[in-house]
């Protein structure tokens, strides 16, 4: 009411003032201001549904060639955020059914939340500030709490360490990105590979006024695949004993002399990187590496000395491996225990690196009757590993690739991907099994139903089936 009645004030003031004046003066006809547009606000989408943890990881869609990332509230199909309107169930262990406007298609489990990696917490006791030439190796920390973010799903968990410091993160999806935050310590980054990785120690100290992680880089990479693979692979293929990290794939003609297998000694090139976590200058620092039994080194030093890394910096040695024990089991775990050693201070940080070896490889030869038609199609092993199978190139009529022998459990073998144009006989040998079954002829829906999961056909041995238009087919097999 005050801020009106001064208007109204005002106005009558200046009225009263023309009113009394002498002169003449020219009346001008105020309008009133013309009421402001209403500014409509930005409309607000509404936030999708939270998408069930156990959709949660990277899935294969065979038909179409696409790699969907499924997280909380979002889809990245190929690397990109979708915003088709589809409904997701899960079918199955490793299958999940899409539902887009009237389309109905299938993905396939790659990499999801079904694995675990451990580690390890540490810290000195005191400041580097009192400096000494005594060695003071970091000891574990018990009982603190461990913050996991998990970068891509945009999700936290804590967990525990126990009275050494050890920890262990549960439902982790390999190959993915974490941050590790010790408590009373910095955040570390880390990619766990593989189910079962071990990501090494952590180690907090005051301040983090100099600190250390270790990652390994491998060299001999498989261009298909992007994992470890032996140098010797370059040159004659797939056919090889042992080998480390994941599930591999290639696209090379695989040697059929056993005895070659039994005898090949791979070799396994590595880059050690050493990054300075810290907050100053780690000066003076040498490196000592401590093998796992089983573990030769081919080429590289176990010592050297790394100089100065300033912050946010590494250093890298490179080192090859062979692996010359036997195995009671399909595979192996070993690690390379590093430890890294200011030499002014006497500290040591003490870290390391999990690598998987497996026993022995199978060869497998997938066929088309058709240049060029053959399906496309995933292998899921025993231990969860996911490889897509298609054609390096598109005119072949067969496709080799080798995976780790397992008997601990099934193999999963899934193709699909025919038109009316590309249906196909096409033929699966394992190994050196035989078929277990005779030519196709015209056996055309031998086989079938096997179109889920839960109705895969049990087989022991190489098969040959027909690939009807939007057929998806299903088989098991164990050693």
């Amino acid at each position: 009411m005050k801020h009106c009645f001064f208007i109204t004030l005002v106005f009558a003031l200046i009225f009263s003032f023309s009113g009394c004046s002498g002169d003449e003066t020219e009346q001008i006809e105020t309008k009133p201001a013309k009421p402001a547009e209403p500014i409509e606000p930005e409309p607000i989408e509404p936030e999708p549904d939270p998408i069930e943890t156990e959709l949660w990881g990277e899935w294969y869609r065979i038909d179409a060639n696409e790699t969907w990332y499924i997280s909380g509230k979002s889809i990245l199909i190929n690397d990109v955020k979708t915003s088709r309107n589809v409904a997701l169930s899960r079918q199955s262990q490793n299958i999940i059914q899409v539902t887009e406007g009237s389309r109905i298609y299938y993905l396939i489990a790659s990499r999801i939340a079904n694995a675990h990696f451990s580690g390890r917490v540490a810290g000195f006791n005191g400041s580097l500030q009192q400096r000494n030439i005594q060695r003071s190796v970091a000891g574990g920390k018990g009982w603190i709490n461990v913050v996991v973010d998990h970068l891509k799903t945009d999700s936290s968990t804590t967990t525990t360490t126990n009275e050494n410091g050890n920890f262990i993160v549960s439902d982790s999806i390999p190959g993915d990105d974490y941050r590790i935050t010790p408590e009373g310590g910095s955040p570390i980054y880390v990619k766990p590979d593989f189910d079962g990785d071990n990501i090494g120690t952590i180690t907090v100290v005051a301040g983090n006024d100099e600190n250390f992680k270790i990652n390994i880089v491998g060299k001999g990479i498989d261009i298909a695949s992007g994992y470890f693979v032996p140098d010797e692979d370059k040159n004659i293929g797939a056919n090889r004993r042992l080998y480390a990290k994941y599930l591999t794939y290639f696209s090379y003609p695989i040697l059929s002399d056993s005895s070659q297998l039994r005898e090949f000694n791979p070799t396994y090139s590595f880059t050690i990187s050493i990054q300075n976590t810290g907050q100053r200058d780690a000066t003076a620092a040498i490196y000592q590496l401590t093998l796992d039994s089983g573990l030769n080194l081919a080429s590289g030093n176990t010592s050297g000395v790394l100089g100065t890394i300033e912050p946010g910096k590494s250093k890298n040695f490179d080192i090859s491996l062979r692996y010359n024990e036997s195995m009671p089991g399909d595979y192996v775990f070993r690690n390379i225990s590093i430890a890294i050693i200011d030499t002014i201070s006497g500290r040591v940080w003490n870290d390391s690196i999990s690598l998987r070896f497996f026993k022995e490889n199978v060869p497998m030869i997938l066929t088309s009757n058709l240049r060029g038609m053959l399906p496309n199609g995933v292998i899921i092993s025993p231990t969860g590993d996911t490889a897509r199978l298609r054609s390096a190139q598109p005119t072949w009529f067969s496709e080799y690739f080798s995976v780790p022998k397992l008997t601990n459990g099934d193999y999963l073998f899934v193709f699909c991907g025919a038109t009316a144009d590309t249906e196909t006989v096409y033929s699966l040998k394992i190994g050196n099994l035989s078929y277990q079954d005779n030519a196709l002829g015209t056996d055309i829906s031998r086989y079938e139903p096997n179109d889920t999961e839960n109705t895969a056909t049990v087989i022991t041995g190489g098969i040959r089936a027909y690939l009807h238009k939007n057929d998806i087919d299903f088989y098991r097999f164990r050693y």
